[in-house]
């Protein structure tokens, strides 16, 4: 379990002396593609349309500034 940190101890080193680093690095594992992993999300990205949406909201924001700047 963790150690409860309490609010008057506000120093970093405190902090990390009160950590119970064996509870946190059983949660260390998982997949370490890192490439992988911004390759599926970069086509997710595109695949779910959100591609398209931010062009069509960055013209759509730079016409309303040109509009409205004058």
């Amino acid at each position: 379990m963790l150690d409860v940190i309490h609010p008057n101890h506000l120093d970093l080193l405190d902090t990390l002396t009160q950590i119970n680093w064996e509870y946190l690095a059983q949660f260390g594992g998982g997949s370490q593609d890192v490439m992988g992993n911004l390759g599926r999300g970069f086509n997710n990205f595109i695949r779910s349309g959100q591609l398209v949406a931010l062009i069509i909201g960055l013209v759509a924001g730079y016409l309303f500034r040109s509009v409205t700047s004058g």
